[in-house]
């Protein structure tokens, strides 16, 4: 399957997401889950099915997101979260499992524990990770980190060109880096790696089993192959090729250096050939078995001598061991020298000194090996097809390979390169100064690296010491099945993700991002970096992204996210009560089950919401909503909604631009309205105040009366109340039903005890419905308030154009307050 990825394609499923969403009328906007709440701020929803369980979820107005299951956490136009835990941030993301998470337009994770970061990215493994665009870890253990390469420049994103890790405990790291099967490991743009095979290195290719390719170009394409250098090329089994352009073509050969190459021949070392003819062979120990190389200085040693008198041979006697002829014996104790040797002409020809020292004088050019001339340092290459080269150098095992002083290649097929490398286990390849591969499959690369069991450690003292764990960059570390990238990152935490510097993720399946982030517990995921707040140049705790308890979530420069199941998201957020959620630049929620939502907003005590910048909502179960909007401190239970509006006695509600409640249970609505007096509704202020229009009659004693009514008492007149608009016949209010009243034109209540104000206000004819505002219109004890507001059975709806009803579907029990929203759901709730 093809996917356009140029802006603007229709093909592209993001694209299309976008422009619909640009396109889609933010008016109205739904909620989909039962006994959910969706919150609208600035045309930005966000969907809390259960409050007491902290779910949560924002878009930008294109809607249809879903969330479901403990502590998940969605963000995007047709974004799912469904996994416990599970977090979904983009549109059309989704996160479908247990600790899930999936942060990019399109990104897509089911596995356990997986993560996928970047526009279209798949982790759809155990503990798999994907990092860039379109790039796909879609089996356990798996990571791929890179995005896409637009190979045959049509605009169109093929499967070869993204970067692919989908196979158990593979590892892609580069861009359109691609493995191809379990336990495979590609480091390196276009790199392709197969079964436990190591590619490093643009354009790296390792598809031999077990095989190993380092270099820009270098090729490695047969079983237990290794090609190193640029452009090296292994293509036999059991093949090496080391330095730039070097070629092993012929089974268990060894081609070294630049340019050198093996030609047909099996079981040979080459230090030349192709452009470099031949190279010298230096530092070469002295030979004691007969399939030993010689040195120069053996051979000058093998002369014969004479006598220093006669200039005869000493012992001269010379014999035939056989009658054949074909063998001669010098007899002598002190050996015996043959003397006036001519040049040796054919391959069998005995040569002279004359020609053996021209040979040394030559000698060769681009191989030389130094170490002490007694045999105590030797090279050591005891195991079958095996290589070793350097002083004390041991390869042991089969086709094992050992180069460097004192390099240890121990294990079957194993490598070692550099000095004190060792490479103990089976296909273990160590590359780099004191580097230890000790696990089976195990790939160390940088002095002090080291690396377990199916293991890679990439760069200086990089330790990958769990199973299946990837470590890269200087002093990284990461644990059973984890991932470490990045100078001095740590992921120690089982199938942890830790990316970037100094960056800790110890919990076990958390996942961090950004330098000096960290998430400690288990499941979490934090992204984002860190912000010298001090100015001290030192790292202090509270200034890194950070996730310290179970279920958290912080997104955004030295955010935290510190209780149980928390969420921050936004530069310096902070949540820090259970089930709690910060959104915004400095947001802070500190109390259990509360929301800040806007910069500097703070919820402090249990069940608070603020939401708006500066919103501070310092009560227990308070409610603010618009910009600088406050609950004081002890004002519990209290509600301001609007900018600037202030609480500051418990139970009291400020509605409107900068209204004011000083007294408890008092009711502020209007812009700067203002109630300091215990048990007021108040709709003005001294020297602002206002009338109160379109007042029902009242029935109780307790009730208002309105104007109408004053009059009908002052004359005696009409008992109830009626009142029409321009004086046309025919646009009477009808209070047809018992204890009804119906006030404006058109206005209609024709069930009992029901209230219709405004012109063709409506109510239902079973009753008990109230409809305020022109249009108005509600169900069986339904309330509508505002103009063409609708109200369902039982629901609220509460400003201009609110609803509950849409089409044939129902908002029973619904409450929908604000301009334009919509509840459409059984019991939700829309603000």
């Amino acid at each position: 399957m093809k996917t356009i990825h140029r802006t603007g394609r229709k093909s592209d499923p993001v694209n299309r997401a976008a422009s619909a969403k640009s396109s889609a009328r933010p008016v109205c906007q739904q909620a989909i889950a039962s006994g959910s709440m969706l919150l609208m701020l600035g045309g930005a929803l966000s969907l809390m099915p259960g409050l007491a369980r902290a779910q949560a979820s924002c878009t930008q107005s294109g809607g249809g997101q879903t969330v479901s299951g403990i502590g998940a956490f969605v963000c995007g136009s047709n974004a799912t979260a469904s996994g416990a835990n599970a977090t979904a941030f983009g549109n059309q993301s989704s996160a479908t499992n247990v600790g899930a998470t999936a942060l990019g337009a399109g990104a897509n994770t089911n596995g356990l524990q997986a993560s996928a970061i970047g526009t279209q990215s798949q982790a759809n493994g155990e503990g798999a990770t994907a990092v860039g665009a379109q790039s796909r870890a879609n089996a356990v253990g798996a990571a791929a980190f890179g995005g896409f390469v637009d190979l045959d420049n049509d605009d169109v994103t093929d499967a070869n060109e993204l970067t692919t890790a989908s196979f158990t405990n593979a590892t892609a790291i580069g861009n359109n880096a691609q493995v191809s099967a379990i336990a495979g490991s590609a480091f390196g743009n276009q790199s392709r790696a197969a079964g436990s095979a190591t590619a490093v290195g643009q354009l790296a290719l390792a598809t031999g089993l077990n095989s190993i390719a380092v270099g820009q170009g270098s090729t490695a394409t047969t079983a237990g192959a290794a090609a190193l250098g640029q452009s090296a090329d292994a293509t036999a089994a059991g093949a090496t090729a080391i330095g730039l352009n070097a070629q092993a073509i012929s089974a268990d050969s060894v081609a070294l250096g630049s340019g050198a190459t093996t030609g047909a021949r099996t079981n040979v070392v080459s230090v030349g050939g192709g452009t470099v003819a031949t190279r010298q062979i230096i530092n070469v120990g002295a030979g004691t078995a007969t399939t030993d190389a010689a040195n120069v200085a053996q051979l000058q040693s093998a002369g014969f001598t004479t006598s220093a008198t006669t200039g005869l041979v000493t012992n001269p006697a010379v014999t035939y061991t056989d009658t054949g002829r074909g063998a001669v014996t010098f007899g002598g104790t002190g050996g015996t020298r043959v003397s006036n040797v001519a040049t040796g002409l054919a391959a069998t020809d005995a040569v002279n000194l004359a020609q053996l020292n021209a040979t040394i004088a030559v000698g060769i050019r681009y191989f030389q090996a130094d170490g002490l001339d007694n045999g105590t340092d030797d090279a050591v290459a005891s195991g079958t097809n095996s290589v070793a080269a350097g002083s004390a150098s041991l390869a042991s095992s089969g086709n094992a390979t050992a180069v460097g002083q004192a390099a240890e290649a121990t294990g079957a097929g194993s490598s070692a390169f550099g000095q004190d490398s060792a490479a103990s286990s089976a296909q273990a390849t160590a590359l780099g100064q004191a580097s230890t591969a000790g696990g089976a499959a195990s790939t160390a690369v940088g002095q002090l690296a080291q690396a377990g069991v199916n293991a890679v450690a990439v760069g200086q003292a990089a330790l990958a010491s769990g199973d299946a764990a990837t470590a890269v960059g200087q002093s990284s570390e990461a644990g059973f099945g984890a991932a470490a990238l990045g100078y001095d990152s740590t992921a120690t935490g089982r199938n942890a993700v830790a990316v970037g510097r100094n960056t800790l993720a110890s919990g076990a399946r958390s996942t961090v991002v950004g330098a000096f982030s960290q998430a400690t517990a288990d499941e979490t995921t934090a992204v984002g970096g860190w912000i010298d707040i001090n100015a001290n140049g030192l790292v202090d705790a509270n200034e890194v992204t950070r996730t310290t308890a179970l279920g958290t979530s912080a997104f955004g420069v030295a955010a935290g996210a510190t209780a149980l199941n928390a969420t921050a998201l936004g530069q310096l957020s902070v949540a820090g009560g259970a089930n709690a959620t910060a959104v915004g630049q400095g947001s802070n929620a500190a109390g259990t089950d509360s929301l800040a939502v806007g910069t500097g907003s703070t919820a402090a005590g249990p069940g608070d919401i603020a939401i708006g910048s500066g919103t501070q909502v310092l009560a227990d179960q308070g409610t603010a909503v618009g910009t600088g909007s406050t609950i004081a401190t002890g004002a519990m239970q209290a509600t301001a909604f609007g900018a600037a509006t202030n609480v500051s006695a418990a139970t009291g509600t400020a509605l409107g631009f900068g209204a004011s409640v000083t007294a408890a249970n008092a009711v502020a609505l209007g812009a700067n309205a203002v109630a300091d007096q215990a048990g007021t509704v108040s709709v003005g202020n001294v020297g602002g105040e206002r009338r109160i229009v379109n007042v029902a009659a009242g029935t109780a004693d307790t009730d208002a009366v309105n104007l109408a009514q004053l009059d009908a008492t002052v004359a005696e007149g009409i008992r109830y109340f009626q009142a029409n608009g321009s004086g046309a016949t025919g646009d009477d209010a009808v209070a047809s039903g018992v204890n009804t009243v119906a006030a404006g034109s058109f206005a209609s209540a024709p069930g009992s005890e029901s209230v219709a104000v405004g012109a063709n206000a409506t109510t239902a004819v079973a009753g008990h419905g109230t409809a305020i505002g022109s249009a108005a219109n509600a169900a069986v004890s339904g309330t509508a308030l505002g103009r063409e507001a609708q109200a369902a059975q039982n629901a609220v709806a509460v400003g201009r154009g609110a609803t509950t009803v849409s089409g044939t579907d129902s908002g029973n029990s619904a409450v929908s307050i604000g301009n334009n929203t919509g509840a459409v759901g059984d019991f939700s709730t829309v603000l």
